[in-house]
């Protein structure tokens, strides 16, 4: 509950910072920005991106490696995941096919607390609808994620497909996520012995497979400093642990170029209410295929793979604290048996 409030707080103070923030639009994960009567009129006024060919704003060449991210996520308890964590990511462009769609590469990999480290790799299709200023993507991710749980832990794999449409003044994201493999276990929740202990509560370690799907909306009020509010649901189960749904907000936004900070809530009756807060700093510019500015942005989506975990706890003898050790016979067994 401290940790709790503490994270409220911080969002509090996020809130407070945007709004006295001064007047100025800046460019989502990138390190320039523009100014437009303190809202875009949408990508022929450079929305969001500026650095289309008409944005008015200076027009250059993405990297040759795209962009380059570099993140710090506090967290008490998160969704599937305990402890804070830091992420390097990059965004690489690779090219464009015949139907006028751009190919790019969506990078990460971060690190726990406690040093293990976790991995996200991806290949995203993107392509431009110019009737309704709007970019579309698609993209298929392959995650590793080695923050195993001290107690119990493994490493796990899972695949993912994303898709996305981000408007001048919405944006709709939606994730999958398919774990390779299935939960491993010490124990069962029917019975009480494991080989020759015996269990007050059995091990679980359960990657979970689901969805998340959500809405981000940027206000004309929160423009100055590029605030952008999301609000969606997620669910996840597996055989192991019953399918479960919850609700996700997050609000971030732009204190200046080439900073983003961010400030997200989960909530559902698995893991109950966790919060994370984020900072990133970006270098690179999205400005080479689409008017929005923002081909090179990166998918939205989880970087741990959501898993339910429950230390086993065996049974232990009050006076020598040494573990029960239970013997198995065979009542029907003849005389003359060694049991």
């Amino acid at each position: 509950m401290k940790n709790l409030i503490r994270i409220c707080q911080a969002g509090l103070l996020l809130l407070a910072l945007s709004a006295t923030a001064k007047a100025q639009v800046h460019v989502p994960y990138s390190d320039g920005g523009y100014s437009y009567n303190g809202y875009p009129a949408g990508p022929a006024a450079g929305y969001y991106g500026g650095y289309g060919g008409h944005s008015g704003a200076a027009v250059g060449k993405v990297p040759i490696f795209g962009r380059a991210m570099y993140s710090i996520n506090g967290a008490a308890d998160g969704l599937g995941y305990e402890g804070s964590f830091a992420s390097a990511a990059t965004t690489v462009p690779l090219g464009t096919d015949a139907l006028h769609g751009w190919w790019l590469l969506d990078m990460r990999a971060s690190i726990s607390e406690q040093g293990l480290p976790f991995t996200n790799f991806g290949l995203v299709r993107r392509t431009h609808f110019s009737p309704m200023h709007a970019d579309f993507g698609l993209g298929v991710f392959y995650d590793m994620d080695a923050d195993e749980y001290e107690n119990f832990g493994h490493v796990f794999h899972q695949v993912g497909v994303s898709a996305h449409m981000w408007t001048p003044y919405f944006d709709v994201n939606a994730n999958g996520y398919v774990p390779l493999g299935s939960s491993r276990r010490i124990g069962t929740p029917d019975s009480p012995f494991f080989r020759n202990a015996l269990l007050y509560q059995y091990g679980l370690d359960s990657p979970l497979e689901g969805f998340d799907v959500d809405v981000g909306l940027r206000p004309p009020s929160l423009a100055q400093t590029n605030g952008t509010i999301n609000l969606g649901v997620y669910s996840y189960g597996s055989a192991d642990v019953e399918r479960f749904a919850g609700f996700q907000g997050r609000y971030s936004f732009q204190p200046k170029p080439g900073m983003r900070l961010a400030f997200g809530l989960t909530t559902d009756d698995e893991f109950d209410t966790t919060g994370l807060i984020q900072v990133e700093l970006w270098r690179g510019r999205s400005r080479r295929y689409t008017p929005s500015g923002r081909d090179l942005d990166p998918i939205q989506r989880n970087a741990h793979i959501v898993r339910q975990h429950v230390d086993q706890i065996y049974l232990s003898d009050a006076e020598t604290g040494e573990r029960i050790f239970v013997v198995h016979v065979d009542n029907s067994a003849p005389d003359g048996g060694n049991g």
